[in-house]
């Protein structure tokens, strides 16, 4: 059986909406009753003078208590991964992923059509199967956003894989 991992995606008191507020208890869920090899969260963290704020006007998630994993997943983090853009795939994370074996990473979080999609084509493009586990993610923007990135993503890593 190939080794996997489950990475949560940026589940962090930030990004929690009308739209997301659902997802933090639907993880908890699964990583409490399905079995993965590894888990690990990924945290993002914004920076002074960064893109988000120079070219989007976005100044958010620099500080606690936004930028922390979310309560009802917060006890059962034994890996994080900080991060300052829209992929997870970190130097440090990759590192993990290839001391832990893993051959498939199974993708959950928040930001669908932002963070969740750049970390799977870029996991994609690093050597492995990433599955995206859409009934585990949402995106701060709405429904149809998250359905579109979703379509998006099974063309791009294949229906299967979504």
């Amino acid at each position: 059986m190939a080794n996997n991992i489950l990475l949560v995606v940026d589940v962090q008191n930030g990004f929690i909406n009308h739209e997301t507020v659902h997802i933090p208890n639907k993880i908890r869920d699964l990583i409490l009753h399905r079995k993965f090899n590894e888990i690990a969260f990924t945290k993002f963290v914004n920076t002074k003078g960064s893109f988000y704020e120079t070219e989007i006007g976005w100044y958010e998630l620099y500080d606690t208590p936004d930028i922390d994993i979310v309560p009802d997943l917060s006890n059962l983090v034994e890996h994080v991964f900080i991060k300052h853009a829209y992929t997870s795939f970190t130097d440090e994370l990759a590192s993990f992923i290839r001391k832990t074996n893993t051959n498939v990473i199974y993708i959950v979080g928040i930001e669908t059509d932002a963070c969740v999609l750049k970390t799977a084509l870029d996991a994609l493009e690093s050597g492995y199967r990433p599955i995206v586990l859409g009934d585990y993610c949402a995106t701060l923007g709405g429904d149809t956003s998250h359905k579109n990135a979703l379509e998006l993503l099974k063309k791009l890593l294949g229906t299967r894989n979504v």
